[in-house]
């Protein structure tokens, strides 16, 4: 969509959701506190971007009800305060770039643009119906989580871990998933004494050069074992022999 437009299709959208007046609709939410208020003004006051109002009536802000007014900040910089923390509030920025016309490439220069700014996020979210374009964000573009064309059905989801990535934390928690970050994984191994002192990998242990009449076949037989392993009931009788010939070997008398 052109620059030009998406501010006011937005605007037309928030209207249709909320009224004119965004501080007389019960449908939007305030600030949680005094303090946060304070520093979502600040992240106002001092970004380098174009505000754009999304609310044509009505108070920009009010302090004693921790009301803001939804706003769209155009080509802010990515030194901004606005895009080094975390908003909790009703701002978007907006960042441009030059459109190609593949679809692909143009999405993978919007992941460069994103990963500027940040790398690794929490949640990212995709609006789109291109399934190749949707395929390419998500091969080019890393974060715990993703939605497309949602925000908020994927942390309610319990079937789905929720979780960062690199610098947005690691782990996950939900369920089973939860259950098994916060779970020790102890390995244990124990060898049995197989009869006829019959050993899994002979070949581990020395005199070696017992072996080097069969390495080779047995190398040969690893290749191409994934070849014959849907029908390897007909190699029991090799089996069977292989087997009984290593216990005559570690039977028969040394010299």
């Amino acid at each position: 969509m052109p620059n030009i437009l998406f501010p006011q299709v937005l605007k037309e959208l928030v209207i249709e959701s909320l009224g004119n007046d965004i501080s007389q609709s019960n449908g939007f939410g305030r600030i949680v506190n005094e303090r946060h208020w304070q520093r979502i003004m600040r992240l106002l006051d001092t970004t380098t971007g174009k505000v754009v109002p999304l609310c044509p009536t009505g108070p920009s802000s009010d302090k004693s009800s921790k009301y803001i007014a939804p706003v769209l900040i155009l080509s802010p910089s990515l030194d901004d305060t606005l895009m080094k923390e975390e908003i909790f509030g009703p701002i978007l920025p907006i960042l441009t770039y030059d459109c190609d016309t593949n679809p692909i490439t143009e999405a993978q220069v919007a992941c460069k643009v994103v990963n500027r700014v940040f790398d690794s996020p929490l949640h990212s979210y995709i609006f789109g119906f291109d399934n190749n374009v949707i395929a390419s964000i998500t091969d080019y573009h890393q974060s715990g989580g993703l939605s497309v064309n949602e925000t908020l059905i994927s942390y309610g989801h319990t079937e789905l871990p929720f979780g960062g990535v690199r610098r947005s934390g690691y782990g996950v928690q939900r369920g089973k998933f939860g259950f098994e970050d916060l779970s020790y994984k102890r390995s244990i191994y124990r060898r049995f004494v197989h009869p006829f002192n019959l050993e899994i990998v002979p070949h581990m242990y020395p005199p070696y050069d017992r072996w080097n009449s069969t390495i080779g076949l047995l190398s040969s037989f690893l290749k191409h074992f994934r070849k014959v392993r849907k029908n390897c009931w007909k190699w029991l009788p090799v089996f069977v022999a292989a087997i009984l010939a290593y216990i005559g070997f570690k039977g028969s008398p040394k010299k």
